[in-house]
């Protein structure tokens, strides 16, 4: 059964499908025991051949139980981190193996950056010029 504030969802799809199309959604199934689960629906109009009338759909449902609960650890982990990210006073950035930053956290706004300026330049641009042999040196024995 659907589950009664997704039921509006089903009932669109259905007159879409009666128009033609198909279509993909996820929405919540009441199980006969009462427990709710997600499933993804994929599912296409039939006609019949002769007539040409809309005689219903062919579809598939997906529980999706398992993805959800993947889903919901892996926002809750990375709420976390970037909890962690947004607190800390230490500058945290992620290079590529070229320099180049891939992520720059908001501690670097002290040094008088826009953080979100600093994606996609080079670590190099922003190193002394009395310390960049060593630096360079440095990055690239890392990598």
């Amino acid at each position: 059964m659907v589950s009664a504030e997704h039921r509006a969802i089903a009932e669109e799809a259905l007159t879409s499908r009666a128009q033609g199309n198909t279509d993909r959604y996820e929405i919540i199934l009441s199980h006969k025991d009462g427990h709710t689960f997600p499933v993804l629906i994929g599912a296409g109009p039939r006609f019949d051949k002769k007539t040409g009338e809309f005689i219903g759909t062919m579809g598939v449902i997906t529980d999706i139980t398992e993805r959800k609960l993947m889903e919901d650890a892996l926002q809750e982990k990375t709420n976390f981190l970037q909890n962690i990210i947004d607190t800390a006073s230490d500058l945290v950035s992620v290079t590529d193996i070229e320099g180049n930053f891939k992520f720059v956290d908001p501690s670097h706004s002290i040094l008088g950056y826009d953080p979100d300026s600093l994606v996609g330049r080079n670590v190099m641009e922003f190193v002394h010029l009395y310390n960049l042999t060593d630096f360079n040196t440095l990055f690239y024995r890392f990598f």
